[in-house]
């Protein structure tokens, strides 16, 4: 049996697919049932609206990326983010955010595609449905996983703890506190 810390690792790795995955295929379950139907939201009077206002939240995540990823780089005098930079695997670190940017430019393409949805084939459809609704939830826990480690990187380190330490030195706590917000990808 595995230690809750490999449990918490296991999941902190897999759960931006597994959250997904495990909808999608509830929903295509009960679609299958016959307890939902999947195709009546695009019947929705509002469903046009539904994809703008999802395609303007993507691009606004994203472009939240171009403007955190600049502030992480242009503190690396920071003692938090230096140790970040020099800790975590980078390349790792850097193909998890491409493929977040990757993910968001997807799920605004699948949805440009669903505005065509009358003219459609209704298999096509439900299997473009179910890919935007994975993908949409692909790119929420992305994106949540990595603005909240950049914001910490950020903020943490302006804190005054009332502390009198060395330049150079941190408690085993703050050791403790960083490395568990360390992706281990």
């Amino acid at each position: 049996m595995k230690k809750p810390s490999e449990v918490k690792t296991l999941w902190n790795e897999y759960y931006s697919v597994l959250i997904p995955a495990g909808l999608v295929a509830g929903l295509f379950l009960a679609d299958k049932g016959q307890m939902i139907d999947i195709m009546l939201i695009c019947e929705s009077g509002l469903f046009g609206e539904m994809l703008a206002s999802v395609i303007t939240c993507m691009s606004i995540i994203i472009s939240i990326f171009g403007f955190l990823i600049p502030s992480l780089i242009s503190a690396k005098n920071d003692v938090m983010v230096k140790y970040f930079i020099e800790h975590a695997n980078m390349p790792v670190f850097v193909g998890k955010i491409k493929s977040v940017v990757l993910s968001g430019l997807l799920g605004i393409f699948l949805s440009v595609l669903l505005y065509l949805h009358n003219n459609l084939g209704s298999i096509f459809l439900k299997v473009l449905l179910f890919s935007w609704i994975g993908v949409a939830l692909n790119f929420a826990c992305n994106s949540y996983r990595f603005i909240s480690i950049i914001i910490s990187l950020l903020l943490m380190e302006k804190k005054d703890d009332g502390e009198k330490k060395c330049a150079n030195t941190a408690s085993e706590e703050k050791i403790k506190n960083i490395n568990s917000k360390i992706p281990r990808l």
